[in-house]
C-alpha cells in the first residue's frame, strides 16, 4: 500500500499509553453485511503529501472506518477508528477517534467524504475535542501500492513469526500467529506476554479480525484486551495491526516484519 514500504521501513509501532515495566476472535463491532443496493464508501484509499508524509484509508463493508497515517521520513504517526454510514455518495462519521502518537493525545472528530465507490474519497474533518480548523485530504485508490483490499483474506498470509516494536519507546516484540490464526507474543526482555487471535474477516475481503489480550505483567495494558483489524502487504511479508479497547481510551498499533 502507498506507505507500507515506508511504515516498514521505520519499523516502528507507536502506542497511546506505555507498556511500562514490561484468544478468541476479535474484529470490529458489526460484521453485517452492507444493502447490495446502496452506494458503499468501501474500499482502501490513500493520501500523500509534498513533504513525504501521508496516509491509508479503509472504509469496511459496514462502514467502519480504519486509518493509519505517518510522517515524511515513514515514522508511524498515529491512526483513526471510527463508525460511519454512506447516503448515496457521501460517507460521513460523527465520532471518529484520532489516536496521534506524536502529540500523545487522543483526538475526536467529525467526518464528511465524498466518495466514488472503490475509487476516491475526498475527506473533509473537523476536529471536536480539542476543537480545531477544518482540514482536508484526498485520498484514492490508485494511491495504494503493496496491499490489495480486494483480494481474499488468507490465513496463510498471517501465520508465521513476526518482529516489531511497542511503543515509541522502542520496545521489541516477537510474535507467533499460528495456521489457525492464534497469537502467541512477548515484549522482548520483560514478562509483558499478549495472547489472541488474527483470523480472515468473514466478509472475503483482505482485512483480519483482530483481538489482543495482555497478561498482567503489561503495564498500562496489564489484563486489558483490545480489538481491531490487521491487514498484510500483498507478499505476505509486512503486517499492520490496528486495535483500540472497548471504551476506546486506549489504541495499539504495531508494524512488524515476517522473521
Amino acid at each position: 500500500m502507498s506507505g507500507f514500504g515506508r511504515i516498514g521501513a521505520a519499523f516502528f509501532v507507536a502506542l497511546s499509553v506505555g507498556l511500562a515495566g514490561c484468544g478468541g476472535g476479535g474484529g470490529s463491532d458489526d460484521d453485517s453485511p452492507p444493502d447490495p443496493g446502496t452506494p458503499k464508501a468501501e474500499g482502501a484509499y490513500a493520501y500523500s503529501n509534498a513533504n513525504g508524509s501521508g496516509g491509508l484509508l479503509l472504509v469496511l463493508e459496514n462502514d467502519e472506518l480504519w486509518g493509519t497515517y505517518w510522517l515524511g521520513d515513514g515514522t508511524h504517526a498515529g491512526f483513526v477508528q471510527g463508525t460511519g454510514s454512506s447516503t448515496g455518495n457521501t460517507y460521513t462519521a460523527a465520532d471518529v477517534r484520532d489516536y496521534d502518537f506524536v502529540d500523545a493525545i487522543i483526538r475526536t472528530l467529525s467526518i464528511s467524504a465524498q466518495f466514488d465507490p472503490g475509487v476516491a474519497l475526498n475527506v473533509t474533518g473537523t476536529p471536536i475535542t480539542p476543537a480545531g480548523d477544518p482540514f482536508t485530504l484526498n485520498a484514492t485508490s490508485a494511491d495504494v501500492v503493496g496491499y490489495s483490499y480486494e483480494q481474499s483474506a488468507s490465513s496463510t498470509a498471517v501465520a508465521g513469526n513476526w518482529a516489531g516494536f511497542f511503543g515509541r519507546t522502542t520496545e521489541a516484540v516477537s510474535a507467533a500467529v499460528s495456521a489457525q490464526g492464534a497469537v502467541d507474543g512477548r515484549v522482548d526482555g520483560t514478562n509483558c506476554s499478549f495472547g489472541g487471535s488474527i483470523r480472515p474477516r468473514p466478509s472475503g475481503k483482505n482485512v483480519f479480525d483482530t483481538e489482543l489480550s495482555f497478561g498482567p505483567d503489561c503495564g498500562g495494558l496489564a489484563n486489558a484486551t483490545t480489538r481491531g483489524i490487521t491487514i498484510v502487504s500483498t507478499d505476505s511479508q509486512e503486517l499492520v495491526l490496528l486495535t483500540r479497547t472497548a471504551d476506546r481510551n486506549v489504541g495499539l498499533t504495531l508494524i512488524a516484519t515476517r522473521r
